[in-house]
């Protein structure tokens, strides 16, 4: 059986056209103790519900790069309570 060139062709076009219509957005921020105001290096910022996140750096800020609408973050760091952010709006992302 010979692969249909054309098919395969057209079907990476529609990808590569469609992917500039993707909304992205970039969710970033800084960590920090509330009470000294001190950052909390491998802080975890995950988007409740899927597996999307990241650990936040050794000065406490973290960027997540995701699709635009409204999540229900969920921030952990050892030693803390864990806390929950909702109705956290991303939009689209400004060019560089």
């Amino acid at each position: 059986m010979k692969p249909d060139f054309k098919k395969i062709f057209s079907f990476i076009l529609m990808l590569a056209c469609s992917a500039p219509f993707v909304e992205a957005g970039i969710l970033k921020g800084i960590i920090i103790d509330k009470t000294n105001k001190e950052p909390l290096p491998g802080a975890t910022v995950q988007i409740v519900g899927t597996t999307q996140g990241c650990v936040a750096d050794i000065d406490g800020q973290y960027a997540l790069t995701i699709a635009s609408g409204t999540y229900t973050l969920s921030v952990k760091y050892i030693g803390y309570k864990d806390m929950t952010v909702d109705n956290v709006r991303v939009g689209r992302a400004s060019p560089l």
